[in-house]
This record gives C-alpha cells, sequence and structure tokens, in this order.
C-alpha cells in the first residue's frame, strides 16, 4: 500500500495553503512462485506503478481545484 498527502501553497510571503489532499493505492504480487531475481524485480514493476498510480492521483486532485478555481471566478 502506498499513500502520498500534499499540500499546495500561495506564493506570498504567509504561505497560505491553497489546496491539499491525499492519494492512496493498493497493489500486490505473488512471491511465492517466482525466483528471487523474478521477485525482486516484480517488486520494483509493483512500486513504479504505485508511484504512477499516487502522481495520476495528485495531477487530477490538482486539477479538478484548478478548473473549479476558474469557473468560479
Amino acid at each position: 500500500m502506498a499513500s502520498a498527502a500534499w499540500v499546495l501553497y500561495s506564493q506570498s510571503p504567509q504561505r497560505a495553503t491553497l489546496a491539499s489532499g491525499r492519494a492512496q493505492d493498493m497493489d500486490a504480487y505473488n512471491v511465492l512462485n517466482q525466483q528471487y531475481f523474478a521477485a525482486d524485480l516484480e517488486s520494483e514493476a509493483l512500486q513504479r506503478r504505485m508511484m504512477e498510480a499516487l502522481a495520476d492521483q495528485v495531477t487530477l486532485q490538482l486539477a479538478t481545484w484548478f478548473r473549479q478555481r476558474d469557473t468560479a471566478g
């Protein structure tokens, strides 16, 4: 399981919080049916998939925030 918290701050000297959120992802692989080397490669692929999923979620959350801000004013 992977999770990430993010915060978007303003550039003002007060650094006001504009938006924040959290992203989570869960993935798995079966290590019992693989040799050590293959399991190690699968672990790296699993971590890459989870990090990409987290990045996608944060991107979507920020895009939604900017879209709502754009249409509100």
